[in-house]
């Protein structure tokens, strides 16, 4: 049920005239206007008496504060007129009488604080709307410098803080130059933070060369096709390969080859074990590598399935090993989708001569089953890539 605010009868007035005429004459929400619905909204409905009794308390004092604040609200309208070259119409483009009156509200209140000075910018602001009244601009706008100008008057300036003898400031670290490649985590021997991710790419003109889960039988076969074109690789062995063939170790290390932790049986789920677990796997693998060659340095892992998980390589990096992944992966592991021998060596040489780019990491495997594919592959893949890259073992 609605009530009219007097009983004075309405005027029925095209819908289109009203529009027109409430856009040129807004009505402003005065306190009385306030008062007379806080009184009608009392006298309704006695099955809703409680809840507009606490609705017109909130309307009343609403209404009270905009009545004390008047005077300061007139203060104000000459300030806003002065400020924005669109004072004179202030009325017109604002066709929300509630957000008017809410406004005028809040300066008045900025004026209490003490924020005078942002006060013309709200108020030009508040009439800063495109003119067709819905004032959203404006409103967004005057918001904006509001929560600005408490900002300052509370004095939440942030200031970066000073360094003291005590506690020298620390260097912050400076964006990548290029955002949409992030850099890997540098090579051993740079000063470095732990890393956070595995490195797929080792930067520059060179190409790295990775051999994954030997040694086995395909070892001596890769070793020797390296030998012939004065390649070095590195060769990420497995703990349990290495316990079997410490011959093959001793002979990748005597012809100048990177060695790599690829854990001790090839857990692809390592890295969501405890820490405590992941470190016992690490150490046992690099303890049977020591077994065979007992100086030899291994400064790299590479999780199996490439499973990196941020606990697997902090472990890593607490044992001085720095976690490498790969750039390009010609899955020669993958038998039963590409067959072996020749059939499997087309495919792996098509995959490394369309995806090599300077920096790769090149994954491959000597181990871990029947390679006579990935063998037949680097007959041919070794001139090519010698022909545009230099080919090197990661660093130690």
């Amino acid at each position: 049920m609605t009530h009219r605010l007097s009983s004075a009868p309405r005027r029925h007035t095209p819908r289109g005239k009203r529009r027109a005429a409430h856009r040129a004459a807004p009505r402003w929400v005065t306190p009385a206007v306030v008062r007379l619905l806080v009184s009608r909204l009392a006298s309704s409905d006695p099955r809703l008496t409680p809840i507009r009794r606490r609705i017109g308390s909130t309307a009343q004092r609403l209404a009270d504060t905009a009545e004390r604040l008047a005077p300061a609200m007139e203060r104000l309208l000459p300030i806003a007129q002065r400020c924005a070259p669109a004072g004179a119409v202030l009325g017109r483009v604002v066709a929300h009488r509630a957000f008017v009156l809410c406004t005028m509200v809040g300066l008045a209140f900025l004026v209490l604080a003490g924020s005078v000075s942002a006060a013309p910018q709200i108020a030009a602001s508040a009439v800063g709307g495109n003119g067709d009244g819905d004032g959203t601009k404006g409103r967004n706008a005057a918001l904006a410098v509001a929560d600005r100008s408490r900002e300052s008057d509370r004095g939440l300036k942030r200031t970066k803080p000073e360094p003291t003898p005590s506690s020298p400031a620390k260097p912050t670290a400076q964006p990548s130059p290029s955002a949409a490649t992030p850099q890997p985590p540098e090579l051993p021997g740079s000063a470095t933070p732990q890393p956070v991710r595995p490195l797929r790419n080792i930067g520059g003109p060179k190409v790295a060369l990775t051999f994954d889960d030997g040694p086995d039988t395909a070892t001596p076969e890769i070793l020797a096709l390296l030998r012939q074109h004065g390649v070095q690789a590195t060769f990420c062995v497995i703990g349990t390969s290495v316990q079997d063939h410490h011959d093959l170790v001793r002979q990748i290390v005597a012809d100048g080859h990177t060695l790599c932790n690829h854990t001790w049986s090839h857990n692809l789920k390592l890295g969501q074990q405890s820490p405590a677990d992941i470190r016992h796997d690490l150490q046992r693998t690099s303890d049977e590598i020591h077994l065979a060659t007992p100086n030899a340095p291994i400064k790299y892992f590479r999780h199996p399935g490439g499973n990196f998980t941020p606990e697997a390589i902090a472990v890593a990096h607490e044992l001085g090993m720095t976690s490498i992944g790969w750039e390009v992966d010609p899955r020669d592991w993958d038998v039963r989708t590409y067959g072996t021998g020749a059939s499997m060596g087309g495919h792996v040489i098509e995959v490394v001569m369309k995806s090599t780019r300077p920096g790769s990491i090149v994954l491959s495997h000597d181990g871990g089953g029947q390679r006579s594919g990935t063998v037949h592959a680097y007959q041919t893949l070794l001139p090519w890539l010698l022909e545009r890259y230099e080919l090197v073992a990661l660093p130690v």
